[in-house]
């Protein structure tokens, strides 16, 4: 099979080909897991989306191409610990940018896709594992295994010109770029800050998750209904005031930037496996007059969101990445960052199988030159089956930190249900 050139990536792309930088999108099965109907529904998928079965290859003149991989799809099964989920997953990224993960053990395992931070985002991993699940449910049940045609999915700048967003001037956009990241909290002992990676390279990463009942998540959302705010916007507020709280600062100093999908923003509307990455950021830097109680915090940055979408400032991002910061005094806050995956549709069951839990994995490698501190992970929220999930990745260095912060995050929206 001979390799062909797609296209090069574009800057919003290469950021995550630096870092070999994989997204896993896992569930937690109780039950059988057919190997053949999972392997044959992952070949459907790879078939149907040309991207997942692609690879990257480094360019003569820097960057990456991406291109036809010569390897075929294929899934990986181990006996182990479910709960590890990238276990046996073979993510290279000069192989194949979409990989199928089995881990079994006995009556339960875990699936995950894994995906290319490259050329997809969290909304397009989300439709590319309902994808994997439809196939999966008919080959197990007898039906034909449907495969759709694809195109390549475009990369966010295209997209967004194509649509007439014109990019605006740097120095018109909320200062993110020039903030500092969180220094280690004072728990982490000096010399246990830096992550360390596994045998094939990675960052060994842990995962500390906040996972709500049904009957606290629809508390949740009668109270964003009652309140005029958002479920998003009341789990950032506990995530800031989680962060103040544990750092023993005001909400004055830190900044909140989360990811807003981009899709429904622009006209027409971009279907999720359509773009790569079609994400911006939105900010709010709380004040020392901002409002220090959850629902009060949750409204305010509802509002400040409001106001950057409709000045379409979220639309500028993907067409500012790679340049270079606007000259200045950079400010000192600290940032809280956040990502919503939203709500994870319902996967077809099939005999034999339960689905449990949904759970996100994280791969990547550290950039030559870049920084290795450890420090707060991103907030990746979600939902499943009826129940709200936050979930952070960390080095094992700041496994403490991040069970104080991801309990502070859980306690401040249970209480506020009760």
């Amino acid at each position: 099979m001979s390799v062909e050139e797609i296209r090069r990536l574009t800057p919003g792309e290469e950021i995550f080909a630096g870092a070999h930088a994989y997204i896993g999108h896992a569930v937690l099965v109780a039950g059988r897991v057919d190997e053949d109907a999972l392997a044959a529904a992952f070949d459907a998928v790879v078939r149907s989306y040309p991207v997942v079965g692609a690879a990257l290859k480094p360019h003569p003149d820097g960057g990456h191409v991406l291109v036809t991989s010569e390897t075929p799809p294929a899934i990986s099964v181990v006996a182990g610990d479910p709960d590890d989920l990238l276990a046996g997953s073979v993510l290279d990224q000069g192989v194949r940018l979409g990989a199928v993960g089995l881990v079994r053990d006995g009556a339960r395992a875990s699936v995950t896709l894994s995906l290319h931070h490259s050329v997809a985002d969290g909304a397009h991993g989300v439709a590319l594992l309902a994808a994997l699940w439809s196939r999966y449910a008919d080959a197990v049940e007898g039906r034909p295994v449907v495969v759709e045609p694809h195109g390549y999915p475009l990369p966010a700048e295209q997209v967004l010109t194509a649509r007439g967003v014109v990019k605006i001037p740097l120095d018109r956009l909320p200062r993110v770029v020039d903030c500092v990241p969180p220094a280690p909290p004072v728990e982490v002992a000096a010399g246990e800050d830096e992550s360390e990676v596994d045998e094939r390279g990675f960052l060994a990463l842990r995962a500390t998750r906040v996972l709500l009942t049904v009957e606290q998540t629809a508390g949740l959302v009668a109270l964003a209904r009652a309140e005029g705010v958002t479920v998003n916007s009341l789990v950032s507020a506990a995530i800031l005031l989680a962060e103040a709280e544990c750092r023993g600062c005001s909400l004055a100093h830190l900044l909140h930037v989360y990811a807003v999908n981009l899709r429904p923003m622009v006209s027409p509307p971009v279907g999720a496996a359509e773009a790569t990455n079609l994400v911006g950021s939105a900010v709010y830097p709380p004040t020392t007059t901002s409002p220090t109680e959850l629902v009060g915090l949750a409204r305010a940055i509802r509002s400040e969101l409001e106001s950057q979408v409709a000045a379409g400032l979220p639309l500028q991002t993907p067409l500012h990445l790679g340049d270079a910061p606007e000259e200045g005094e950079p400010t000192t806050r600290l940032v809280v960052a956040a990502t919503n995956f939203g709500r994870i549709p319902e996967l077809p069951s099939t005999a034999g199988s339960v689905f449990e839990e949904y759970r996100v994995a994280m791969a990547g490698k550290p950039i030559p030159g870049g920084s290795r501190h450890a420090v707060s992970g991103t907030c990746v929220i979600h939902s499943f089956g009826g129940r709200l999930g936050v979930e952070v990745h960390h080095s094992a260095a700041m496994a403490g930190w991040e069970r104080r912060r991801t309990g502070r995050v859980r306690a401040a929206l249970v209480s506020a249900v009760r």
